[in-house]
């Protein structure tokens, strides 16, 4: 049996559809933030129960019975009445990071390994003193608008500073400026922990896996696919999976670029095109807890006429494949006649949806 339950929080609607089957009965029953979906037949029992959705103040536009669509999909659409709408969020207000500062501010503890030996390269109570948020893409703009008209800081000549001297931004010893997709420190404070290669890769020094890359003369940069960070305190771990390197990126052009719509490209694959739907859902498919924050992502390979604001994303071929199979791991999930829209697949992604210590 498949199910769907969606809650779009800022149009106030939530879906829930299952799968019918012969000689079926349902019972949908909520109290407030648990919503208990019930599937009897003769043979087959089952109760979905799941908590934190917003069920208040919700009515149901066909008396909350259960409807069968032509491809036998029993459904049920919620609204919340128009007074209700107060928890609207901005899509800027949104994290576009798993590991993000706010995540790490909270945090008694932690350490940052190589995900292929677990060697610690960054431990909080050793080599990180302080930790920072790393400024947006558009901060290099910032600083060329705000110093145009200041080719040197100083009182005199003798300890006037070139421009260029504030132009890059250089975390400083034991400092580390989170991306979001990577992490940026210098050499001195991970000392013996990585290699740097001629190439500029930034080796594993115990197992030699790469971590990241050099970039200018001192800057080292982490790539999070590559990393698990480690809770101290609860004594947990977990891994970035590559296709939240794709999200993140996705996420961060959709915040500052307003577009939705992208193609996802690589040296030797097929594009794939992506149109971001709907944010801040609400949502649990077959099998699945529910999950927030998360985005709703139609996908395909081919589009005769894509629309002039559409954005290119460059990826290497894993992180692709990456994105990819977890979309399409979500859309095997979802009920048959909700699969589709308009010629696109439909999918669900999350940067919380990968049980988070």
């Amino acid at each position: 049996m498949k199910y769907l339950v969606e809650e779009l929080e800022n149009v106030g609607v939530t879906l829930i559809a299952v799968e019918a089957l012969n000689n079926v009965s349902y019972s949908i029953s909520t109290n407030r933030s648990t919503l208990e979906l019930k599937v009897i037949n003769d043979s087959y029992k089952t109760s979905i129960r799941l908590k934190g959705l917003n069920l208040d103040n919700l009515y149901d536009e066909k008396n909350g019975h259960i409807r069968l669509s032509e491809t036998s999909c029993g459904y049920v659409r919620l609204k919340r009445k128009t007074q209700a709408l107060t928890n609207r969020i901005s899509l800027v207000d949104l994290p576009d990071d798993k590991w993000n500062i706010e995540r790490f501010k909270k945090m008694e503890g932690f350490q940052i390994a190589c995900n292929n030996c677990k060697l610690v390269v960054l431990d909080s109570e050793v080599n990180i003193k302080k930790i920072s948020e790393m400024p947006s893409e558009f901060w290099a703009e910032f600083m060329d608008y705000w110093h145009c008209h200041k080719p040197t800081i100083g009182e005199s000549k003798t300890d006037a500073k070139p421009y260029d001297y504030y132009k890059e931004l250089k975390p400083r010893l034991n400092e580390v400026l989170v991306g979001n997709t990577y992490f940026q420190t210098i050499g001195s404070t991970i000392d013996r922990k990585v290699v740097v290669q001629t190439d500029g890769s930034v080796d594993c020094s115990n197992c030699r896996s790469t971590l990241g890359y050099k970039e200018g003369s001192e800057i080292l940069v982490l790539e999070k696919q590559n990393l698990q960070l480690q809770d101290t305190f609860k004594e947990l771990s977990e891994d970035y999976p590559g296709y939240l390197v794709v999200l993140a990126r996705i996420l961060s052009l959709l915040k500052f670029n307003s577009t939705r719509y992208f193609a996802l490209k690589t040296g030797g694959q097929k594009p794939i095109f992506i149109w971001v739907l709907a944010y801040d859902c609400s949502v649990a498919y077959t099998g699945n807890e529910l999950v927030q924050r998360a985005y709703k992502l139609l996908y395909k390979d081919s589009w005769d006429r894509p629309p002039s604001s559409m954005e290119d994303i460059q990826l290497s071929d894993d992180l692709l494949d990456s994105f990819l199979q977890q979309l399409t791991k979500i859309h095997e999930l979802i009920p048959e006649n909700l699969k589709m829209f308009n010629g696109w697949k439909v999918s669900y992604m999350s940067i919380e949806d990968t049980n988070p210590i």
